[in-house]
């Protein structure tokens, strides 16, 4: 019998399970980490029913969704490259104790997310965003400044309408689109966060996106996409922004020979001098964004 000081916690428990069904299934060890992103789902899909049955503590229960996603990451073992475990320190003293707003964008693709540092650097923001919007310590109440609002009510109304997919839906699929579901409003945030990926249709019809996009909305973090090729001069770089009232700060993977190399940004500026802010804003508004769970649903449908 395993005794209480002996008893796993859920991230071995979770790891265990991942190598268990891999080694049934005959899979390489080096394939066990693709499996990561459903299991996080998953967990996270646990921790909403868990939720939503006790609706007056919501927000704790939000909150231990994050903490179980950064303790089940660091858990397993990282990868030495991209998001390390001193840029993630650094990321947590340095860059969120201030920052009011978290812009990111993404052009790595579904392989980088892999990697279980990359759920720590989720987890860690996520934590921060979910306890800037909780009203008196319990309620979810998200607010967005006017441009992200308008973003979100753009891309979900371009869901509804023939934006060159050939598909249409009745109504978003985002919890965006349901206000009834989901508290938000426009005003002065006190903490918002949002993603851009800059994706090909195949990497977002992959089944590790659909996990991807899944944890997202588990965590009420706006996730919007614009598809792209991949010679798409805007596949040249990714980042994300830390921007507070007196500072900007965040980091930049630029491509370089055959694969990215990691900057930290100076001044919110991508190393070419360009300012991320600028990037995004003009992304914010591009005609052809969409909120990613909505155009991951039209391509995959399509393509059936």
């Amino acid at each position: 019998m395993v005794s209480a000081m002996e008893m796993p916690g859920p991230a071995e428990l979770i790891k265990w399970v991942v190598s268990a069904h891999a080694a049934r299934q005959g899979v390489d060890a080096a394939l066990v980490d693709r499996q990561l992103p459903k299991v996080y789902e998953q967990l996270l899909g646990v921790m909403r029913i868990a939720a939503e049955n006790s609706s007056p503590w919501v927000q704790d229960f939000d909150n231990l969704a994050a903490d179980l996603l950064d303790a089940t990451a660091r858990s397993l073992q990282g990868d030495p490259e991209g998001i390390t475990e001193d840029l993630i320190a650094g990321m947590a003293q340095r860059d969120l104790p201030g920052c009011r707003s978290i812009y990111a964008t993404d052009v790595l693709g579904p392989s980088e997310w892999i990697k279980p540092t990359a759920y720590r650097y989720l987890a860690i923001q996520a934590r921060h965003y979910l306890r800037g919007n909780a009203r008196r310590g319990k309620k979810w109440h998200l607010t967005v400044d006017h441009e992200l609002a308008q973003a979100i009510l753009s891309s979900c109304e371009r869901a509804k309408n023939d934006h060159g997919t050939g598909n249409t839906l009745h109504q978003s699929r985002t919890l965006f689109d349901n206000r009834g579901e989901l508290s938000w409003v426009e005003g002065e945030p006190r903490f918002q966060f949002s993603r851009i990926l800059l994706w090909t249709k195949e990497e977002l019809c992959s089944p590790i996106a659909k996990s991807i996009v899944a944890i997202h909305e588990a965590f009420h973090i706006p996730l919007m996409c614009k598809i792209v090729t991949r010679d798409d001069p805007l596949r040249q770089g990714d980042f994300i922004l830390f921007e507070g009232i007196t500072h900007q700060s965040g980091y930049a993977n630029v491509r370089a020979n055959r694969g990215f190399a990691l900057h930290s940004l100076r001044e919110g500026r991508m190393p070419n001098g360009e300012r991320c802010r600028d990037v995004y804003s003009r992304l914010l508004r591009d005609p052809a964004l969409l909120m990613a769970t909505d155009a991951r649903y039209v391509y995959v449908k399509r393509a059936a």
